[in-house]
C-alpha cells in the first residue's frame, strides 16, 4: 500500500504538475521529464536559461536503456557508487527536448535509498530533478530555507517531517561519444 505523500505525488505528475519533493541529495523541483509544458514550466519558475540541460531521475538501469538505450546497460556500474551519481548521456529518445537544453545530451541519475528512490520504484517514468532554488541563487540546504517563490508555484510539496537532505548535489559524470568518462562535478 502507498503511503499518503506517494499518492498525492502520483497524481501530481499524472496531471502535468510540478513537485518539491526530498531526494537522496538537495531538495528537488520536478516533473515528468516527458511532458513537455511541465518541463517548461520548471525552466520558467526556476528562471533558468532555456539551453541549460536539466537532469532526470530513473528507477533502474533496465528502465534508463529505455532512453539511451545499451549506454546504460555499459556504463550503468557508475551508479554503484557510494556518493550518488548524475551520468550524462547522448542520444536521448522519449524525453521532451526541452529538458535537454536545445541539445541531444542529458544527465539521468538513480537514487540511493530514501523517499524519492522507493518512489521512483511506483512511478517508472523519469522524473526532472533540478534543485529547488532560483537559477542564480544558492541551492537550499533545508526546507526553509527554499523560496516562497518555489513554494508557490509548485502544484504538491512532499514535505516530509523527518527528512534531512544532504548538504551536496550529486557527482556529474559525462560519458563521452568515445565512451570515456569525464568528470564534472
Amino acid at each position: 500500500m502507498m503511503d499518503e505523500w506517494t499518492e498525492k505525488a502520483l497524481k501530481c505528475l499524472q496531471e502535468g504538475g510540478l513537485l518539491l519533493y526530498p531526494t537522496d541529495t538537495v531538495w528537488g523541483l520536478g516533473c515528468d521529464a516527458t511532458n513537455d509544458a511541465a518541463v517548461k514550466r520548471i525552466f520558467d519558475l526556476k528562471k533558468r536559461a532555456y539551453d541549460k540541460p536539466l537532469l532526470a531521475l530513473i528507477d533502474s538501469v533496465d528502465n534508463l536503456c529505455n532512453y539511451v538505450g545499451e549506454a546504460a546497460l555499459t556504463h550503468g556500474n557508475l551508479y554503484q557508487q557510494e556518493n550518488p551519481t548524475t551520468l550524462i548521456f547522448s542520444n536521448i529518445q522519449g524525453i521532451s527536448p526541452m529538458a535537454m537544453g536545445g541539445g541531444s545530451r542529458m544527465g539521468f541519475r538513480l537514487p540511493k535509498p530514501s523517499w524519492i528512490f522507493d518512489f521512483m520504484q511506483v512511478y517508472k517514468n523519469p522524473l526532472i530533478s533540478t534543485s529547488a532554488n532560483i537559477s542564480t541563487q544558492p541551492m537550499p540546504q533545508a526546507y526553509a530555507d527554499i523560496a516562497p517563490e518555489i513554494l508557490e508555484g509548485v502544484d504538491f510539496v512532499v514535505n516530509l517531517p523527518t527528512y534531512k537532505s544532504a548538504t551536496r548535489p550529486s557527482s556529474v559524470i559525462s560519458i563521452e561519444p568515445d565512451g570515456t568518462y569525464k568528470t564534472l562535478r
